[in-house]
């Protein structure tokens, strides 16, 4: 791939596909929050229920490991044809642990 303007819609792909699947495992959950709340007027729990059923019969975990196995495919081809600008750090695995990784800071990718 030589056009950067690929790599670029690339990169947009995967900021969208990103941010569809955060939205998409806030929805899927959404139902189980709401309906925990101790909402006491009738109309706002009767508005909790037609929100409810607007996720009805969707099949999020379908959805979800798809755009996941695109993101993937996306990230492999970006690792393959960007021109990288990699930086080094730090990544924090957990509230103990350091990684040094290395970072590409066009494609977003770990190295």
């Amino acid at each position: 791939m030589d056009n950067s303007s690929d790599i670029n819609y690339l990169i947009k792909i995967k900021k969208t596909l990103i941010d569809e699947i955060k939205l998409l495992e806030n929805s899927s959950s959404n139902k189980d929050y709401f309906n925990s709340l101790p909402i006491h007027n009738s109309e706002v729990r009767d508005m909790i229920e037609i929100y409810n059923m607007t996720n009805e019969n969707v099949c999020f975990t379908d959805i979800i490991n798809r755009k996941r196995a695109t993101l993937t495919a996306v990230n492999k081809s970006l690792k393959k044809n960007c021109r990288h600008r990699i930086i080094k750090g730090d990544f924090n695995v957990s509230f103990h642990e350091n990684k040094p990784v290395n970072y590409c800071v066009l494609c977003m990718n770990f190295f």
